[in-house]
């Protein structure tokens, strides 16, 4: 009898400690009253928690947001734990000519997070990406493992 083996990338080992994580974030929350914060149900997030499953994007922003924790921070540990969706992390907006600088170097942060991962990721993930690249200043590296996280969760959910 043959097996079938399926070759997964390597994973950072500071996204897969993003239970630990989770669960400082929530600071004694229960899992039932972040259930009813987020869309994630409270046996998905027992599963985030136990660290069997990983949050898809959306799911991990949501998250992120109502605990108002950093997504870089919440995703690989590194970076300020504190995080606030509606201040932007740069004063890009000060004038035209740095708003047209922000908006480049913008784009090419995320045109190398994309060339940086083998994958095509889906529309709603890459515009997800941008938009926290851009308004949030997400960087390179917290990018490329926030693409890698989804990437892990898609391959688990493809092998349940």
């Amino acid at each position: 009898m043959s097996e079938k083996r399926t070759q997964r990338p390597m994973l950072d080992p500071r996204v897969g400690r993003f239970s630990e994580r989770l669960k400082e974030a929530m600071a004694g929350m229960s899992v039932r009253s972040l259930s009813m914060k987020v869309r994630p149900s409270e046996g998905t997030l027992r599963s985030y928690l136990r660290g069997d499953t990983f949050p898809d994007l959306p799911d991990f922003w949501d998250i992120c947001e109502v605990l108002g924790r950093d997504p870089v921070w919440m995703a690989t540990g590194e970076g300020t734990t504190s995080y606030s969706i509606a201040e932007p992390a740069t004063p890009w907006h000060a004038d035209r000519n740095s708003a047209r600088e922000h908006l480049r170097a913008s784009e090419a942060t995320y045109r190398a997070a994309l060339e940086a991962v083998d994958w095509e990721p889906p529309v709603l993930i890459r515009e997800g990406i941008r938009t926290a690249i851009y308004a949030h200043g997400l960087t390179l590296e917290g990018a490329i493992y926030l693409l890698d996280m989804h990437r892990r969760q898609a391959e688990l959910d493809a092998d349940g």
